[in-house]
């Protein structure tokens, strides 16, 4: 991002930043300077609503790149040009138990390599990169982001890989997002819960995945007695 905005492919750039007056709350940030966009380095491990930044796009229009988690990405696309939003209320977002300190809403996301982004970017877990620092995985989709490699390329050094790398590389998550994931869903069908809809992956889950649902559910409801047990109030 910070040679999209040195090479003027991109006029700002919406990140994540830790809170100058609380540093331990995250919070949503427009970038306009490299600088800007290098403070914003790393990962925050806290929930955060990238969307307030959303009003001052509206005011000042222009082009600008989005980092953010695939929810935020999805979020996005629920935001209409004109300010309108499209609601799903999603009661009890963030719980106070052990294992649903990660909120429910990620519990059931599937998207494991941030499939409605322009330009996707994770860790490199992969043999062959074992001890090198600074090796990512890189998925362009759109030619939006074949124009923001673009512009950085000069700041890069690239490698081709193919899908089989790239699921390998995540093969971890994308275990949780889909096997595990489709199991969680199908309960939460059963019974009659809302659920996200992702028209492109396929979500049906078959009787191991509802297998790995059940054990996944039955896991979480063990850490919230035993967490409900230590902290009653």
């Amino acid at each position: 991002m910070q040679a999209a905005l040195e090479t003027g492919a991109v006029d700002a750039v919406v990140a994540v930043r830790m809170s100058a007056t609380n540093p331990l709350e995250a919070e949503g940030v427009i970038c306009r300077s490299p600088e800007e966009v290098a403070a914003c380095r790393g990962s925050k491990y806290t929930a955060v609503a990238v969307n307030t930044t959303l009003r001052h796009i509206l005011e000042a229009p222009g082009r600008y790149a989005l980092v953010g988690l695939p929810c935020h990405i999805q979020g996005l696309r629920l935001e209409t040009r004109w300010g309108a939003l499209r609601r799903r209320d999603y009661p009890d977002y963030l719980s106070r138990h052990m294992a649903a300190l990660t909120p429910p809403r990620c519990r059931i996301c599937p998207d494991a390599l941030a499939e409605l982004a322009d330009v996707s970017v994770g860790d490199a877990w992969l043999d062959r990169f074992a001890g090198s620092d600074g090796v990512s995985d890189v998925i362009v989709r759109t030619p939006a982001g074949e124009r923001l490699l673009a512009a950085a390329a000069g700041y890069l050094s690239l490698q081709p890989a193919g899908p089989e790398e790239m699921i390998v590389s995540q093969s971890e998550t994308h275990r949780v997002k889909r096997d595990v994931c489709r199991g969680r869903l199908w309960l939460r069908s059963l019974a009659r819960l809302p659920l996200p809809s992702y028209p492109s992956l396929v979500l049906s889950a078959s009787f191991g995945d509802r297998l790995r649902g059940v054990a996944d559910a039955a896991q979480a409801r063990l850490f919230r007695l035993i967490v409900d047990r230590r902290y009653p109030d």
